[in-house]
């Protein structure tokens, strides 16, 4: 789930508003109250819009899949993550080696899904060559209620169910096959409202 940049764009357009007219006063040698007065006029205006564009909010419903899978491919870690989202599109990301030392890693996006019919059968290529991951998705358990708040302000309240999937899938790369496992694998159908309230 992806949260809107609307609301940071306008607070930065605010302070960056501000700062502007504080500048300009400043420039201009007048130390005098107007002058205070004038920035202080500018940065309420910022404010103001960006108040109302915060009071606006809206419910969004959205529907995907998240798997995220590993296993070792010649002594070296795999992780990998597909993500489908049907309003925002959907990503995938392969990463071969330490994430935090020396690694390869593969990335795209796309709208088409990576899942179909209970079959996962995606490629993207890795340090020069092509890593697939093929196996089966299936549902696991009955759906479970979900309910999440972001910390940042921007979306409020995010509630509906995940589904747990099954995933039973390989990967393979430069010529060999290891098995991955999937501990954090489901469906999920979201109901999110955004905007500070």
């Amino acid at each position: 789930m992806r949260s809107t940049t609307a609301t940071r764009s306008l607070i930065l357009g605010g302070v960056l508003a501000g700062a502007l007219a504080l500048g300009a006063v400043q420039a201009s040698g007048d130390d005098g109250p107007g002058a205070e007065q004038k920035a202080s006029s500018s940065s309420s205006s910022a404010q103001a819009a960006v108040d109302k564009d915060q009071s606006k909010a809206s419910t969004v419903s959205e529907r995907g899949i998240v798997l995220e899978g590993t296993g070792t491919w010649r002594g070296q870690p795999v992780a990998v993550f597909v993500y489908e989202n049907r309003k925002h599109g959907n990503s995938l990301q392969m990463v071969i080696g330490d994430p935090d030392g020396k690694h390869a890693i593969g990335a795209g996006e796309g709208r088409d899904p990576y899942v179909i019919d209970g079959v996962l059968n995606v490629g993207l290529e890795v340090d020069g060559d092509l890593a697939v991951v093929k196996g089966s998705v299936t549902e696991s358990g009955d759906p479970r209620p979900a309910t999440e708040s972001a910390p940042d302000g921007e979306l409020n309240t995010t509630t509906g169910t995940h589904t747990p999937l099954l995933v039973q899938a390989t990967f393979e790369y430069r010529g060999e096959t290891v098995d991955l496992s999937f501990s954090k694998s489901f469906e999920y159908d979201l109901e999110s409202t955004r905007g500070v309230s």
